[in-house]
């Protein structure tokens, strides 16, 4: 349930019209860029280990839960740094089913898509760009319709958005999904949970991402407009053990008018024992665990 705010409306976060652009200019404030960025060093390391094992030079990239497309970005920037990876096309693949996120994602790759076409550019190109704007869960149907079972070589879930699947039976059609798209040879999973959302660490001297302290930012998209986000409260159901986050979100446009409501969104938390036994029971083997400064990742095949 929402937290009380007074008559405040309230809505899910992702879905707020304004606050994709506020989310952009967060993540780095949040995170830092050296945390948000230790996922795009993990995913790197992969893509080069393909490479090496794979007689292709073409690959499919999923970005599941792909925000405002901050971690399919950063990955294409970085693998067009790599020399070992020139040469090589990726066709990406983002899933979001926030409408005014996705927007954002498909406008920026669209641009990084345009200033890397040139045919003299050896580096690696972006391919085919496809979206699906569905949830998470819905993954693996939707890849079947499309003919992409057993097609996809690298995908990736950071950042914390695997713990908004709520739902345990959603969780494990997610996970066995995913691994019904994994290619069977090389294909690997890169997943992620912060810190935050994992009860067995919540205890521990572990960083968390602070949200404690109000943040205002100006808008690029609307001039005149600020925008400012309140401390967050957070709320545990006793039930379900999902945790609800809530916070204002106030605009102010250039007329001086101002609006507030509530964003919220709920996240399930995890417990490792019974989270990787459940890896295990939906088909996926892991290869790898690794503790990183605000999340936790393990990379997984296709068991």
């Amino acid at each position: 349930m929402p937290l009380e705010h007074g008559e405040l409306p309230t809505r899910e976060a992702y879905e707020d019209a304004v606050y994709p652009e506020f989310y952009d200019m967060l993540i780095p404030r949040l995170f830092s860029d050296s945390n948000t960025n230790e996922d795009i060093r993990l995913a790197v390391n992969q893509m080069n280990d393909m490479h090496v094992k794979s007689a292709s030079d073409r690959f499919a990239i999923l970005d599941i839960g792909t925000g405002t497309g901050r971690a399919a970005l950063d990955l294409v920037k970085a693998m067009r740094a790599e020399e070992t990876l020139h040469g090589n096309i990726f066709d990406i693949l983002l899933l979001e089913p926030s409408a005014s996120m996705l927007v954002e994602a498909v406008a920026k790759l669209a641009d990084l898509s345009c200033a890397t076409s040139a045919s003299t550019d050896t580096r690696a190109k972006i391919g085919d760009v496809q979206t699906f704007q569905i949830l998470a869960e819905d993954l693996g149907e939707t890849l079947s319709d499309k003919g992409l079972l057993g097609k996809i070589d690298f995908a990736m879930f950071t950042a914390g958005g695997l713990s908004h699947i709520t739902d345990e039976q959603d969780l494990r059609r997610f996970l066995k999904g995913t691994a019904r798209c994994l290619n069977a040879d090389h294909g690997r999973l890169m997943l992620s949970i912060l810190n935050e959302f994992i009860s067995d660490q919540l205890a521990e001297e572990i960083e968390t991402v602070n949200t404690d302290e109000t943040v205002c930012f100006r808008s690029q998209k609307h001039p005149g407009m600020s925008m400012t986000k309140y401390p967050t409260k957070m709320q545990i159901d006793p039930m379900t053990g999902c945790r609800t986050d809530s916070f204002v979100f106030e605009t102010k446009a250039a007329d001086g008018e101002v609006e507030k409501r509530i964003l919220q969104w709920t996240v399930r938390m995890t417990y490792l024992k019974q989270w990787e036994e459940m890896l295990a029971e939906c088909g996926l083997t892991v290869e790898e665990t690794r503790q990183g400064k605000i999340q936790k990742y393990w990379l997984l095949k296709r068991a």
